[in-house]
């Protein structure tokens, strides 16, 4: 549905792309507690009712996804990190809330939780109204935003020959037909599998690079179990830890700006300082993990996990330089569905596995249980090695 979002964007703007999304999302909680309330045993057609509204409203990946390509056509490189790295803390925020109300409420007031689900949603819905009308569409795009800006968008409507938002040869028109739409972002996903990898350099280098970050993050999953089973926390005390862990990501994220702003924006232009926030990154992934996999006391493993977390900010710069770095004939909004492909298969192929290593160590007395942890140090500093081949353009100019 990513691909469906982002061509639906430039013919019905950011606002009814969000509203559907969110009014989608929020059907879903309805059905759920629709169903839960008939106090019967939940049936193979709720739960397909169910998924199908979560599936056609895309979710929390096609959202943010969204939010990002129309902050990348409003503001010049040196701004659209540092708003990635505030919109990615927010999330963080706002997952941590939700997932502690929702272990508080979840035993017992399971019809309230759907409540405040529906009532976000709402305020969601009535936040989004206050977007201007024509905020990413194509059109639109082009009349509010400075022709001397480093404009992603209104390059593209500018230089067809350059990446766009805005269709190609055969693109969407407005008078175009749902069916038609559909139709057209479908063969665009599937193009996009099967060219995922049939891009250029640097573009298939940081596509490479989300990959093995992707996958190797996911070992993250093992974090509640490793811990309990290693110092025998009860499951409270660890859900506690990894919610500080994850303020602390937050926090990182809320910094990154002024870091950028006072510290490495005088010294270097933006794509070099966005190389330098995602090298530093793996390198504190790298490190966490290593300590992480040895835990031969809690201290050194919390020490661990917060250095672990100082990588918070490799997405968003990843993203920016992916995006600023960009060939002529290469269009952001195929770049992002690419990255939301990526970051679908690694993770639906990375948790199963970092599961099945953990069980093997487990179930062997040769291996120690860390073993999983030292193997994704090891792809961090692999992904790091593979870092180390983007450089910057010397520019603050998107696509040159």
């Amino acid at each position: 549905m990513l691909a469906t979002y982002q061509k639906l964007l430039p013919v019905l703007g950011l606002r009814r792309c969000l509203l559907i999304n969110v009014a989608l999302s929020a059907c879903g909680i309805l059905s759920s507690a629709f169903f839960y309330s008939l106090h019967q045993p939940w049936t193979s057609t709720a739960i397909l009712l169910t998924f199908l509204f979560d599936l056609l409203g895309g979710g929390d990946l096609t959202r943010v996804n969204l939010c990002v390509t129309v902050v990348a056509s409003l503001l010049p490189p040196g701004e659209l990190t540092r708003t990635n790295n505030r919109i990615s803390a927010l999330w963080v925020l706002a997952n941590v809330a939700g997932s502690a109300l929702g272990s508080l409420l979840l035993s017992r007031h399971v019809l309230l939780l759907n409540g405040l689900g529906i009532a976000c949603s709402l305020v969601a819905l009535r936040v989004n109204a206050f977007l201007p009308h024509q905020l990413g569409q194509s059109s639109g795009v082009a009349e509010s935003t400075d022709a001397s800006a480093s404009d992603l968008l209104l390059q593209d409507d500018l230089e067809p020959q350059q990446a766009t938002l805005s269709r190609p040869t055969g693109q969407l028109q407005d008078g175009d037909s749902i069916a038609h739409i559909l139709l057209d972002s479908w063969r665009s996903s599937f193009h996009s599998v099967t060219t995922l990898f049939h891009v250029p350099h640097p573009t298939i280098t940081v596509i490479c690079i989300f990959l093995l970050y992707t996958f190797t993050v996911r070992v993250e999953v093992l974090n509640s179990q490793y811990l309990s089973l290693t110092f025998g926390w009860p499951l409270a005390t660890v859900n506690l830890l990894l919610a500080c862990n994850a303020l602390f990501a937050a926090m990182i994220l809320f910094a990154l700006p002024a870091i950028r702003k006072f510290y490495l924006d005088p010294r270097m232009d933006n794509q070099r300082a966005d190389l330098l926030v995602v090298k530093a990154s793996l390198l504190l992934n790298a490190i966490g993990m290593v300590g992480f996999g040895i835990s031969i006391s809690s201290a050194l493993i919390i020490i661990s996990l917060f250095a672990y977390t100082g990588g918070a900010g490799l997405w968003d710069s990843l993203t920016t330089f992916g995006l600023t770095s960009l060939a002529k004939d290469q269009r952001p909004s195929d770049f992002l569905v690419r990255c939301g492909l990526v970051q679908t298969i690694a993770g639906l192929v990375a948790a199963p596995f970092w599961s099945i290593v953990l069980s093997v160590c487990l179930n062997s007395h040769a291996l120690p249980m860390g073993l999983p942890y030292w193997m994704s140090a090891a792809l961090f500093g692999g992904t790091l090695i593979l870092s180390r081949s983007l450089r910057g353009q010397g520019t603050d100019s998107p696509m040159h």
